[in-house]
């Protein structure tokens, strides 16, 4: 975890499925408070929030 992970808070909703011989694990990490991202506010007009996925396969 670096500095930036620290003051950021996100909430996280993991899946895993079986399927095709292998096993997928999805994270999904979504940040609600942007403050520390208003350098783009004015670009991206209504954003509420960020996410990202993270996946993960297993065989």
């Amino acid at each position: 975890m670096n500095e930036a992970d620290k003051e950021c808070e996100y909430k996280t909703f993991s899946a895993t499925e079986k399927s095709h011989g292998r096993i997928e694990k999805r994270t999904c990490y979504v940040v609600n408070g942007l403050a520390f991202f208003t350098d783009y506010m004015a670009e991206w007009k209504g954003l509420r929030k960020i996410f990202s996925v993270k996946r993960e396969i297993n065989y």
